[in-house]
Parts: C-alpha cells; structure tokens; sequence
C-alpha cells in the first residue's frame, strides 16, 4: 500500500474503513460474477444443453438404426419367402406335360393297363389352344373287365397331378354280355411348349394296390337258392323257456344248435322257430 493511500487509511474513522472495505469486496464479487462466474455459468449451460441435443440424436440415431435392422430382417424374409415361392412355382411348372411328351404320355396310358385285361381300340389327341394355356384331350376307347376300370383310373392318377379324367362311360359291348365292358374316357392335361425342358412325368410309375369291385351291375345277381326247401318244415309245437326253449319240427324235439335237413336252428321265439342254411335265414311259423 502506498504511503498517499496509508495516509487516506489512517484518516478514515473505524466505520468508513468497514464501508470502504465492504464495497470492494461488493466491486470485486461483482466483477468476478461479471467476467467469471457468469461466462462460465452460460458455457456451462450451453454445454449441457448441447450434450443433451447431442444424446437425443444419438437416441433417435439408434432408433433409426434398430429400425433399418428390423426393416432389413423383413426385407430377407421376404426375398426368402420370395425365393421359396418361385421354387415351388418352378416345381409345379416342371410337372406340367411337354408339347413334345405326348408321344410319351400315350405309351404310359396303355402300358399302364398291362396286367388287367384291358385291350385299347383306339387313343385320339386333340390340342387345344383356345386358352390361356395349351391344353390336350386324349380320347380313349377300350375294352375292359368292369373290376378292373378303378385300377387302371388310379394308375393314371400317378402318371401327372395334372391329368385328369373329364368324362368316361361304361356300356356293355354290342355283340352281347361279356366279361370285358366298353369304355370311353376323356382326359385332359395342360401343356408346355416343345423344347422347355422334361416334365416330372413318372416314366416308372408306382404300381397302387388294385381296387377290387365285388360285381358288375351288367351281370344279374345269382338268386339264392336254397339247398333244403323250407316249406317240408313242419312246426307242431314249442315249449318256450328261454335258452332253453325247445320245438317240434317234423314230429322231432329240437333245441338251439340241432340240424334239421341240413338246416341249423338258430333261434327258438313263442310263435317261430328260425333256420340258417349257412347264406340266408328263414323262419319257420307255428302250425296252429
């Protein structure tokens, strides 16, 4: 402290050196708040409203990014999706018949009625190219037993998915009954132009269980005869006793089980008596 400000010190009452003493602590306060504190104060607060932009955008970065992840996930699934749908387009493709396979396909139809009796008159094929994709009739005229039709018409089935029987018919042959029947089917397959490529027609086809049909409905059932005539049956009497019931029948005891002429009793009632000749039943009426 200089000597001009130790005399001005001196001078001052004890009161006016607090005063003075507190208004430059005051100045002083006020100007480190001034240039210090409150510089710094807003450098402070920018700072950490720009960490706090800074945050956001990595927040919303992130966001962006697990969703560009996700959309990328849908996008493979898609093209996977995409690419197993084209394969199973290609494969159905692949099954269609070959303009260029008819030839083929003819030979598998009569191949596939060796074995069953069948004797083919005729195979016509007509293309048909009216619509949006070729198509093919073939006409069939063959000669064949009636229980052997089904077979054969399952055999077809596993030669192509696609070819179908749109129509037959079943007539008994002009020259009279017979064993063989004729018939007339219609089939039908779509087609793919020559030169595209072999189709997935089953050159060895499985050979299914065949389909037995019991009869013709062209032959006439055998009517039943039978081997004792019921009506020389004669029933006198019953004793009704339940499963020990017994009856009269041509002047002879008989009970459940016993043999009259071949015939076997098989049920003893209050008022009838019932007899099987091991095809058919017949009951018996109480002569009263």
């Amino acid at each position: 402290m200089t000597g001009w400000a130790k005399t001005r010190w001196s001078r001052l009452a004890p009161r006016e050196r607090v005063g003075l003493v507190a208004f430059i602590v005051v100045a002083l306060g006020f100007v480190g708040y001034r240039f210090l504190l409150k510089p710094w104060s807003l450098r402070t607060g920018k700072t950490s409203a720009e960490r706090k932009t800074l945050q956001q955008q990595v927040t919303k970065l992130q966001d962006s990014l697990i969703a560009m992840e996700q959309e990328r996930q849908d996008v493979q699934q898609q093209r996977e999706e995409a690419a197993k749908l084209k394969d199973e387009v290609d494969n159905l493709e692949r099954q269609i018949l070959a303009s260029d396979e008819l030839g083929q396909l003819l030979g598998h139809l009569a191949k596939q009625g060796q074995g069953l009796g069948i004797t083919f008159e005729s195979m016509a094929q007509e293309v048909d190219e009216s619509g949006e994709r070729p198509e093919v009739k073939i006409d069939l005229v063959f000669a064949s037993p009636y229980a052997a039709l089904a077979s054969y018409f399952r055999r077809i089935e596993e030669l192509s998915p696609y070819l179908t029987i749109t129509d037959f018919e079943v007539s008994e042959p002009a020259e009279g009954p017979s064993d063989a029947q004729e018939v007339k089917a219609s089939l039908r397959t779509p087609l793919r132009p020559a030169g595209s490529g072999a189709s997935t027609l089953a050159k060895n086809p499985p050979t299914p269980e065949p389909i037995v049909i019991a009869r013709s409905p062209f032959h006439e059932v055998a009517k039943h005869v039978p081997l004792v005539d019921v009506e020389s049956l004669q029933l006198t009497g019953i004793t009704f006793r339940g499963e020990a019931s017994t009856a009269i029948i041509n002047d002879e005891v008989v009970r459940v089980g016993d043999k009259v002429k071949e015939l076997q009793i098989t049920k003893i009632l209050p008022d009838q008596v019932i007899v099987s000749d091991g095809s058919e039943s017949h009951a018996i009426p109480l002569n009263k």
